[in-house]
């Protein structure tokens, strides 16, 4: 107890007492050379008045016991008021503070558990276990001695606070040596022990042991399963949020916090797989090592140690993949082992310890007081962990793993490890077992792939392919395969929708035969199949409503056939009816694909339509309930929702419409029946009307191979060409279904003679300098094709022309220097003078051109008139000149220029495979989502112009409906051509609007759309135009294929 002598208290408050971290001396201590005080008192106490002339007494325990733990760290204490005044007696006075303690606590002499007398076969880094009262232990201390009366020592563990209990001594012993070893421990508040009884054991021969590792990830093992559970803190009978944490990157122990959102007590399991180990006979040593991890709180960052303690449990539990989430089927929490199976009692507790039942062992395998910090590693060992590894071995289905959990859980504080799905591998928790059998590392094998079987298909039809990819899983890392499909050969492309899939889709442009190829990489190892796909010529045909309406049974005799919708619904059992004209079929003819589309207008409520075949004919003008004809079996069906409004619906109805085709004669349409539904949809009336897209066949035709000779080359004499040729083909005729091909020399001043003439890849050697055309032809057997490539071959010893390369075109501003991109390259021939002369000159333009250096090819030039220039660069080897021209357009920013539009065309959300790039207006509709696109060739502005104006200019063919339209600027490529609902480009926000009114027509609109346009500029190369979407607006615009266009005016 701290005695401290008051003289006077002056003024009420609280003195705090700090310990000091600093040595200081009564002589020259000052305010400002006062030592560093600990962030947080040790103690506090209240004065007042009353306490004058008293002796207040403070315990202080805990800092007196560590001083004598840690006698350097004794730099007395400090005394902090608190807003209080207080005067304390000094030494001086002959009454100052003291310090009052009472005798130390005794701590009983442990005995060594393990080694035991005579223990042999002992690792070069034992473990070390002594008997101990691990609730109330704070340190430890092991010794290792070749001498019984450790006269040397070997091995010196110091003064310990982790693994009080058991500890794993790297001491790297010497093999096939006797050692003593000794221990001793020492009680909170207490004294040291002495030693322990010595005991000699004998090293085992470390050739002979190998040092097993079992960590997820390492040397291919995945035998590591983790899990934290959680419970009530003031109940552990019950739970809070009864949870499957297994896939958490974290595992923990004890209790959170004071001031956490929750008062829960988390334990942890963990277990390894064993079983590559055959034999315990063999081992020697095992330990685990948990490192720690902060996780998502940096308060679990602390460096604090709590008493842990590890058992063996008894039940078989399952990870699980959760994370913050209900147990699923199998998996554990706080509550279950394996949902549903419960714990004999919440938590795997102590309560049912002795049934035979029992969750776990009661008596603890391993008990250490690990540090928090994280990063840092601890190691819990034991005889009894080393005796229950060995166990597993022997039966591995006895193997359930370990409980970790705090000795004393109502203390708040929680241990953080990392768990085996830490994103560092060496973070994961590690069980070693030393034995004299190493664990067989695998080796990588190549992986296993399979293209599947060859199939048949159509053009324009994706088809699933049937690839399987399998492996070992190494090496690791990567530890994960990737695949990859491509096309080896083939008339045409093979589209992948995900070529990284085995089961990819893919789809044909071409008909013929392709041959495909999987490929699997483990990152060492590589495999690879392929399929040959056989694809039929197929084309799309639309078929369009001839007739339609629907029958109402409360109105028996009203027809409905000009109406601009079909009614088919429950409610008042009313069916519709449509008919399409099929008579260009051949009779009894088959197609490989038919599609029902329906635009649906609104859905009432959600249900399900049925297709039947009408069985008797009728008539849109005259059906009515009365008269309707009857219907056949449900052929198909589709379901609606809200959520289809405005959408077209599309369904199979392959097996019905070749039923129609049958007969011709009875063709009477389809009938669309209600089941629990309330939905309608668009008549031709509307002018959507249904149809049906037909998919028809063709057996592939052979075509001729295409083959590519390569480039033009030069060569100097007297090396070869290396000739490198492409052929595709479609595979047919089969047979042979292969082609073959033949280089021949077409024309050239000597005799080439080639390497392997029957092979696409081949050498060609000549005898004469000059131009070769050479000749590669390829033939299925029925039709050949062949190309053509030039080869100059050159004397080195024979002067050629020099090269020279003006550069591309470009535009630039007038009275503004721009860089020529020109080049030169020469043979330096003849010699003398082995030189080359340079110069550019102007061969037209309107002004003059100013060059900075002429005879330099990257010279610096300036025009004073604006139009097109013709600059010419030539080269000289004073025997042979080669030029070459570029063309320089020469603007003035400040005027002004007109873009016209170079395509158009709009979308239409109702006709989604329509393409609409050759009409005369751009429609631009709310109702059926029509958008508009446009692009302009904005290339002859130079690079980095800003324009202080943009004006887009439409001309308004018909406002049908007032509203307004935006414009946005295009972020993907698109051709007006191909342009359709479902290809067409995504776009951003509206950069501009305008308004427009029936008095609109016939006039031209103005749109300001300055912003856009330098936005365009600024990124040439994504420059992808327009998009004009609708904002309640049906507004028809006029095309370029109207003679009226869309036009851009700039000012620059």
């Amino acid at each position: 107890m701290l005695r401290i002598p008051v003289s006077v208290v002056n003024k009420s408050g609280v003195i705090e007492i700090y310990q000091v971290l600093g040595s200081w001396s009564e002589l020259n201590l000052t305010h400002s050379t006062r030592p560093t005080l600990a962030s947080v008192p040790v103690a506090a106490f209240l004065v007042s008045g009353g306490d004058t002339g008293r002796t207040v007494s403070v315990d202080i325990t805990p800092l007196v016991n560590q001083w004598l733990a840690n006698p350097g760290s004794d730099f007395g204490l400090a005394l902090v008021p608190t807003n209080v005044n207080l005067r304390a007696n000094s030494k001086e006075s002959g009454t100052g503070l003291s310090i009052e303690t009472t005798a130390l606590i005794s701590t009983p002499t442990p005995a060594n558990r393990f080694p035991q007398n005579g223990d042999s076969n002992v690792s070069t880094n034992p473990t070390l276990d002594l008997t101990c009262n691990s609730s109330t232990l704070v340190n430890s201390q092991f010794q290792i001695s070749a001498q019984s009366g450790f006269s040397s020592i070997d091995y010196d563990s110091g003064n310990i606070a982790d693994d009080i209990c058991s500890h794993r001594a790297v001491a790297g012993l010497t093999d096939l040596s006797n050692y003593y070893w000794r221990g001793k421990q020492r009680l909170a508040g207490g004294a040291w022990s002495a030693w322990s009884t010595p005991t000699i054991f004998t090293v085992t021969d470390s050739i002979l042991v190998a040092e097993n590792l079992f960590q997820d990830e390492q040397l291919a093992y995945l035998g590591t399963r983790d899990a934290d559970i959680r419970g009530s803190g003031t109940n552990p009978q019950n739970v809070i949020r009864n949870w499957n944490q297994g896939a958490q990157d974290v595992i923990r122990t004890g209790r959170r916090p004071v001031g956490s959102s929750t008062d829960e007590i988390y334990r942890t399991l963990l277990k390894f797989d064993v079983s590559a180990l055959s034999s315990s006979a063999s081992v020697v040593n095992a330990w685990v090592e948990l490192t720690g991890w902060r996780h998502d709180d940096a308060s679990h960052n602390q460096d604090v140690s709590v008493v842990n303690s590890a058992y063996a449990l008894l039940k078989l539990w399952g990870e699980g993949n959760g994370i913050i989430e209900s147990p699923l089927n199998g998996e554990t929490s706080w509550l279950y082992t394996e949902n549903p199976q419960l714990w004999t009692s919440p938590g795997a507790s102590l309560a049912s310890d002795t049934a035979a039942n029992a969750d776990r062992t009661a008596a603890a395998v391993i008990t250490s007081r690990p540090r928090n910090l994280e990063g840092i590693k601890s190691v819990w060992t034991s005889r009894e962990l080393l005796n229950l590894v060995k166990s597993w071995i022997d039966s591995p289905t006895q193997n359930n793993g370990l409980l970790f959990k705090a000795n004393d859980e109502t203390l708040r504080f929680m241990m953080n490890f990392a768990s085996r799905e830490h994103a560092d591998i060496t973070y994961r928790p590690k069980l070693i077992v030393e034995s004299s059998e190493a664990v067989a590392v695998p080796q990588n094998t190549a992986p296993l792939v399979s293209a599947g079987t060859e199939f048949s298909t159509t053009t324009n039809t994706s088809r699933a392919l049937s690839g399987v990819a399998t492996d070992d899983g190494l090496p690791t890392p990567p530890g994960f395969l990737s695949v990859m499909w491509s096309m080896l050969d083939g008339p045409g492309t093979a589209s992948f929708s995900d070529a990284t899939n085995p089961v990819s889709q893919v789809s044909f442009e071409v008909a013929g035969v392709y041959t495909l190829e999987i490929q699997a990489d483990d990152g060492a190892l590589q495999s690879s199949d392929q399929v040959v796909v056989t694809v039929s010529q197929s084309s799309q045909q639309t078929v369009s409503t001839q007739q339609d309406s629907y029958t109402r049974s409360n109105t028996a005799n009203v027809n409905y056939g000009n109406e601009p919708i079909v009614r088919i619904q429950s409610w008042g059992n009313m069916t519709g009816f449509i008919r399409f004209d099929l008579s260009s079929y051949a009779p009894g003819s088959s197609v490989a694909s038919a599609t029902l589309r329906v635009s649906v207008s609104e859905v009432r409520k959600s249900g399900t339509v049925n297709i039947r075949k009408v069985l008797g004919d009728w008539n849109e003008l005259t059906l009515t309930e009365n008269n309707k004809p009857a219907r056949g079996a449900v052929s198909s069906s589709f379901s609606v929702s809200p959520a289809d409004n405005g959408r077209n619906i599309e369904v199979d109805i392959t097996l019905l419409f070749n039923q129609l085709l049958t007969n011709p004669g009875n063709d009477f349409g389809i009938a669309l029946t209600p089941d629990n539904v309330n939905v309608w949809i668009n008549s031709r009336e509307n002018g959507a009307p249904a149809q049906i897209l037909v998919v028809i066949t063709g057996s592939p035709s052979n075509t001729a191979p295409q083959i590519n000779s390569g480039i033009d080359q030069s060569v100097n004499l007297p090396n070869s060409a290396n000739l490198s040729a492409t052929v595709l083909d479609d595979g047919l005729p089969n047979p042979p279904g292969m082609t073959t091909v033949a280089w021949d020399v077409v024309s050239g001043p000597g005799t080439v003679n080639f390497g392997s003439p029957a092979n696409r890849n081949s050498t060609a050697s000549f005898t004469l300098p000059g131009d070769y055309v050479l000749r590669i032809t390829a033939s299925d057997s029925e039709f050949s094709s062949s190309d053509t490539v030039t080869v100059s071959v050159i004397d080195p010893n024979v002067n050629q022309s020099p090269t020279a390369s003006a550069g591309d075109d470009f535009t630039v501003n007038i009275n503004t220097t721009a860089t020529l991109d020109g080049s030169v390259s020469d043979d330096g021939l003849p010699n003398p003078p082995a030189s080359v002369s340079i110069v550019w000159t102007v061969f037209s333009g309107p002004g003059t051109a100013s060059f900075t250096n002429s005879a330099e090819p990257m010279s610096d030039v300036s025009f004073d008139a604006t139009g097109e220039y013709v600059l010419r660069l030539t080269a000289d080897d004073n025997e042979i000149a080669h030029t070459d021209e570029v063309v320089v357009t020469v603007v003035d920013p400040t005027s002004q220029q007109t873009f016209t539009v170079v395509e158009d065309a709009y979308t239409r959300a109702n006709l989604t495979t329509s393409n609409f790039g050759s009409e005369e207006i751009i429609r631009v509709q709310k109702w059926g989502n029509m958008t508009g696109f446009a692009r302009f060739d904005l290339s002859s502005i130079p690079s980095g112009n800003t324009v202080s104006s943009a004006t887009l200019r439409v001309s308004i063919n018909d406002v049908k409906l007032a509203g307004s339209v935006d414009i946005h600027k295009v972020y993907d490529d698109w051709s007006e051509l191909t342009l359709t609902n479902n290809n067409k480009p995504t776009f951003g926000p509206a950069s501009a609007n305008v308004s427009v009114a029936p008095s609109n027509n016939g006039q031209s609109v103005a749109i300001d759309i300055t912003t856009l346009v330098n936005e365009l500029l600024a990124d040439p190369t994504n420059d992808y135009g327009i998009a004009i979407s609708p904002n309640a607006v049906n507004l028809w615009i006029d095309s370029r294929e109207s003679g009226s266009p869309m036009i851009v005016e700039i000012e620059l």
